[in-house]
């Protein structure tokens, strides 16, 4: 459950949707769209998924540390040092939503996107709650349980 990081622990996940459902769910709402994120490739190999239109800011130069190392920057560091005046991220264990819309956010702002992007940002991840709420009873319960 990696419960440090997720806040998941096993009853929260009792009696819920089976990680083929979710992964069915999750396949509909993603088909045909890019999925953006940090280290994103790691959530989609922990649901032992694969997407063909997968963005990793991690991979952009400007969010790696310089060369020779040239390694990628956590997202809490990225975010700390892109937006300063920002409240920190990932104190203790990951909120997927915040997650997403600190990835998003980061995103953005390496496309040069100057819009509000913390009201775009909100109205977008409230949008995918919203979706995430209705795929199924299942998982509006699963959401309510965890957040």
């Amino acid at each position: 459950y990696n419960t440090p990081w997720s806040g998941l622990t096993e009853s929260h996940l009792r009696g819920k949707l089976p990680l083929g459902a979710v992964k069915e769910s999750l396949s509909r709402i993603v088909h045909g769209k890019k999925i953006v994120g940090a280290a994103i490739r790691n959530d989609l190999k922990a649901l032992q998924m694969d997407h063909p239109a997968v963005v990793d800011i991690q991979d952009f130069e400007m969010f790696r540390r310089p060369k020779p190392n040239d390694t990628p920057i956590n997202l809490a560091e990225l975010w700390s040092t892109h937006f300063r005046n920002k409240k920190p991220i990932q104190q203790s264990s990951h909120s997927p939503i915040v997650d997403a819309r600190a990835a998003m956010a980061l995103f953005k702002l390496s496309q040069g996107i100057t819009t509000d992007i913390n009201a775009e940002i909100d109205d977008l991840a409230e949008a995918i709650e919203k979706q995430h709420l209705n795929v199924e009873d299942n998982v509006k319960s699963m959401a309510t349980d965890m957040w």
